[in-house]
């Protein structure tokens, strides 16, 4: 008889395989146009969220598509904000795609769906390493900011004392950017003599326990919770570059992204996460007056 194994091979903490956690990205364009690199993903109950979220994002997006026009492939955050691609602006009016795009953040806090993310300033990691041509700055940025997300998935599996429970991984299909994944399962499955000079907490989490088998990949289709990835992804980015119009976008995100103890460093004022570990699981983050802190208790 077969038997799970965690991700990356090691033995498994839970038998029950009822999670899943659906990763997206968003700024993987030009560097002049996408300062900064956001992976996201959102952490759902295979058995009690997956059916309900599935049929309510496809849905939105039936009901929203204007009358005589084709109904799109799926629904992209990006495109949907600007009036794009499949949801062009003489078709699909600005108030119809803001609404759309309320409908599908509202689905975050609805549902009480945990939001795992890393933001990456692209024009700083290309600083740190000049001598990395672009390709390989953005394929390492992409990888640091997915180990990341895989790393406060474990922590959040752990630390939530979610008995029995393990977690699967989906990822939002780019073989380019995703080539470095299979290698960082190894790593992370047995880190040998590099343990000494792990970054601060991540021996915590390593090796991993809670998340089984390799990550797989596919394309975002119009029931896919990926799509759900896809705006968290979005909206970060947004915030992060101090875009127009990303408060409302951020905001149904509040109260569901992780939480940092380390952000009462900053007098309360709720800290993104940029590349690395938090040290813990923390106070719950709201979101006033254009910005993330931490709320009372």
């Amino acid at each position: 008889m077969s038997v799970l194994r965690a991700f990356g091979g090691g033995p498994l903490d839970g038998s029950k395989w009822v999670r899943v956690l659906y990763m997206d990205e968003s700024g993987i364009g030009k560097i002049e146009h996408d300062r900064f690199l956001v992976v996201a993903g959102v952490i759902i109950h295979a058995d009690t969220q997956w059916g309900p979220l599935a049929n309510r994002l496809d849905q939105y997006l039936s009901e929203a598509v204007p009358r005589g026009a084709p109904k799109p492939r799926c629904l992209h955050a990006k495109d949907i904000f600007h009036g794009s691609g499949e949801f062009p602006r003489e078709t699909w009016d600005q108030l119809r795609r803001n609404s759309l795009l309320s409908a599908i953040g509202g689905l975050v806090s609805e549902f009480n769906v945990p939001v795992v993310w890393s933001g990456i300033d692209r024009k700083e990691f290309a600083r740190r390493f000049p001598d990395n041509t672009p390709r390989v700055n953005l394929l390492d940025a992409y990888t640091v900011g997915a180990v990341s997300c895989f790393m406060q998935t474990e922590r959040y599996m752990r630390e939530k004392h979610l008995a029995g429970e393990v977690c699967s991984i989906l990822m939002e299909e780019n073989k380019e950017l995703q080539q470095r994944i299979p290698e960082m399962t190894a790593f992370m499955r047995d880190p040998g003599e590099a343990e000494q000079d792990l970054l601060p907490h991540w021996h915590e989490v390593m090796p991993l326990t809670k998340l089984i088998d390799n990550p797989s990949c596919q394309p975002k289709t119009g029931s896919s919770i990926l799509q759900l990835a896809d705006y968290c992804a979005f909206a970060i980015k947004r915030h992060l570059e101090g875009r127009a119009g990303s408060g409302r976008l951020v905001q149904p995100l509040a109260g569901d992204l992780m939480r940092y103890v380390d952000a009462r460093k900053n007098k309360g004022k709720a800290i993104w996460n940029p590349v690395h570990m938090p040290s813990a699981w923390g106070a719950p983050i709201k979101y006033e007056d254009g910005v993330f802190r931490l709320a009372e208790g």
